[in-house]
């Protein structure tokens, strides 16, 4: 043992620290807190014991990071001498097992004693195993009240739950009262009930932004309430608070309690329909709001599919979506945001079908491909209808489209699929398409009839002459 707990041994406690607590402001205000004090003085003063410090708490032991009761020990452990921490019984310092340890080693070196005055309990370095057992009990008991205690406050929350009532603060547009008893209440707020039903009718037309609403609402002079000091201005309301209210179910009847939907007994400010088509209107903005900001974070990011395909089931254009897996590989989407049902699609499976029903399908020899080039730009030197660059580079994207479209970016791919692709949408989880021409009589013709087809409709290169023009093809090794 070292010299200096060897002195805190061998010293006589003679200052003390005073500790009372309440855990709600109620109790505080009663005769509580006077009652420990006056009790502790006396106590003190027989022991001949200085108080050095006092702590006058408000607070839980079973809640929260007990501030004050943290800032008392590490004040006792900053002193050199030894401190008394005198508490009228043991649940006023703690009712958990938690302090335990942290009291109980300062205890062992000396530095603290602890005084229970109602169990007539010091705990000193020299107390016995009996001392700390009949400690341990103590606790014990208080934790049991405190679980006892929160076992009785659920049981009677579910049961006025279950007979519809709400426990807690009235939404606005509410006022919590009591009744004739002196049971707790809740009634329509004449002053702004009819407001709160004229913001759920606006919104209904679909009109209305929630902005927009709250500058309504607030023009009808709907404030949030005050509490405490009635001299104190209303607080204004804020964009939160909107939805809080279009979306609170407590103002057709029903109170939701931990997920679920329970009636309750009160008066209704709207009917459920009128709740259901706001709900509606809430859920297609909410999608529009996900939707736009999608598309401004990958804005300038590049995607195979975009503005390429349709929704199969309302035509409006997917959107794509980048999602993480837990491999950290990361995959793209495409998904519709119109909430019609549509399930999303994964871009390479996508491309995956492309290639197995198109890309692959074009692939030619290089012997084929020189007698078709040969053949095509022969006939385009006569006509002039077409610029050799752009005929070169269409022969190219045919002869390698497979393995073009495997190893070019999303970009590229993007290009390609424009000049291939029209009448494109997702059908469940396959791609319905069209190819454009000379693309479509290409694939379902002979190797042997290929250059006829590209020069009798080699006009409809005219169309996509500025995307084949575009691209930087890389050819096949």
């Amino acid at each position: 043992m070292s010299k200096k707990n060897q002195n805190l041994f061998e010293t006589e406690c003679n200052e003390a620290i005073i500790f009372a607590r309440v855990s709600s402001e109620k109790q505080e205000k009663g005769a509580s807190i006077d009652a420990q004090k006056e009790c502790i003085y006396e106590y003190c003063k027989s022991k001949g014991l200085k108080i050095i410090k006092e702590y006058i708490i408000t607070e839980s032991t079973m809640r929260g990071d007990r501030k004050q009761y943290k800032e008392m020990i590490d004040f006792i452990k900053g002193r050199k001498q030894k401190t008394a921490i005198v508490v009228n019984c043991v649940d006023r310092l703690q009712r958990s097992y938690s302090d335990t340890p942290i009291l109980d080693d300062m205890r062992k070196k000396g530095k603290i004693e602890i005084h229970f005055m109602k169990e007539c309990l010091i705990l000193s370095n020299h107390s016995t195993g009996m001392d700390i057992l009949f400690w341990n009990m103590c606790v014990l008991m208080a934790n049991s009240y405190v679980l006892s205690l929160s076992d009785n406050v659920r049981r009677s929350l579910e049961y006025n739950w279950a007979k519809g009532k709400w426990q807690g603060l009235a939404p606005l547009g509410y006022l919590n009262t009591r009744d004739n008893k002196g049971n707790a209440h809740i009634i329509i707020d004449e002053e702004r009930a009819p407001i709160i039903k004229r913001m759920f009718e606006e919104y209904a037309t679909g009109l209305h932004s929630a902005q927009s609403l709250l500058t309504f609402a607030t023009h009808l002079g709907l404030t949030a309430r005050t509490f405490g000091n009635t001299n104190r201005h209303p607080h204004p309301l804020n964009y939160n608070t909107v939805y809080e209210i279009l979306r609170n179910p407590f103002y057709y009847g029903v109170m939701k309690v931990k997920g679920k939907l329970i009636p309750h007994i009160y008066d209704k400010i709207i009917d459920k329909k009128l709740y259901d088509r706001v709900q509606l209107i809430l859920e297609a903005k909410s999608i529009d709001r996900e939707f736009l900001a999608k598309q401004q974070k990958y804005k300038t990011r590049k995607f195979a599919f975009r503005s390429i395909i349709r929704c199969g089931k309302c035509n409006h254009f997917m959107s794509p979506d980048c999602k993480i897996k837990k491999n950290k590989m990361s995959y793209v989407y495409f998904r519709c945001y119109n909430n019609c049902g549509q399930p999303s699609a994964n871009s390479k499976t996508l491309l995956n079908q492309l290639d197995n029903e198109v890309f692959s399908k074009f692939y030619i020899s290089d012997d084929d491909f020189i007698d078709i080039s040969k053949s095509v730009i022969n006939h385009n030197k006569h006509s002039h209808y077409i610029k050799q660059e752009i005929l070169i580079k269409f022969l190219i994207l045919i002869r390698d489209l497979s393995y073009i479209m495997k190893e070019a970016n999303a970009g590229m791919q993007n290009e390609i699929l424009t000049i291939l692709l029209k009448d494109c949408s997702l059908n469940g989880k396959t791609l319905s398409y069209n190819l454009r021409s000379p693309f479509d009589k290409l694939l379902v013709s002979q190797l042997s009839d290929w250059k006829d087809i590209i020069i009798n409709n080699i006009k409809d290169l005219d169309a996509i002459e500025y995307n084949i023009k575009a691209l930087n093809l890389v050819e096949r090794k």
